[in-house]
């Protein structure tokens, strides 16, 4: 009688973003690092505290790059972050959209962020770009006439452009801000989404 072949398990391949949350470690680690500076050498605002909300348009496209149906809806964030140096602040946050489409019930993304904020004039409001880099899911869901539901997750990226607004001392600011979003598929992820969003935060800033 010949011995029966033990099936091996497949591993799948390490994911993509296991180099950016590397990056999202290096620059956890700087943070940290700059926290602990002189208040001298840090910008005026200190830590910051922010809600934020708006509507948004986004695209999903599946494996085989087909077009799925367009969804808009609202969008919502939350975020922590300090000025490390003048103009410059680094934080965590959060964000998030949730709406539907023609052909599926419903449509959500949520991820969370390592971003930082570039302001660029030298005062306490005006022109800010932003950028960050973290991990994320979302995807399609209720489909109708038949339709599968998708899904992804893996590396996700941002940028924004805005417009710090509201007084010239530290306390409460507004900014209105345009931003782009991307969830790229991958290994066992359906669909890759792109978002766009025009929203309208609110910052606390406790001031140094």
């Amino acid at each position: 009688m010949r011995p029966s072949l033990k099936k091996q398990p497949v591993f799948p391949e390490p994911l993509p973003s296991l180099s950016c949350l590397g990056a999202l470690a290096t620059c956890l680690a700087l943070w940290a690092s700059t926290a602990s500076a002189a208040p001298d050498d840090r910008g005026a605002k200190g830590a910051v505290f922010s809600l934020g909300g708006g509507v948004y348009y986004a695209d999903a496209t599946g494996l085989e790059g087909e077009a799925l149906a367009p969804s808009m809806g609202g969008a919502y964030s939350l975020g922590i972050r300090e000025e490390v140096w003048p103009r410059l602040m680094l934080g965590l946050n959060i964000a998030g959209y949730v709406g539907g489409t023609e052909d599926f019930e419903s449509f959500s993304l949520n991820g969370l962020l390592l971003e930082a904020r570039w302001r660029l004039d030298e005062g306490l409001r005006g022109p800010v770009l932003m950028g960050g880099l973290g991990i994320g899911g979302g995807g399609l869901s209720g489909g109708q006439a038949g339709e599968e539901d998708v899904s992804g997750g893996g590396a996700l990226w941002r940028v924004a452009i805005g417009y710090e607004l509201v007084g010239e001392q530290v306390g409460w600011s507004v900014t209105p801000s345009l931003a782009y979003e991307n969830l790229r598929a991958q290994m066992d992820s359906k669909v890759s989404l792109s978002v766009f969003s025009l929203s309208l935060e609110l910052a606390w800033e406790l001031g140094r």
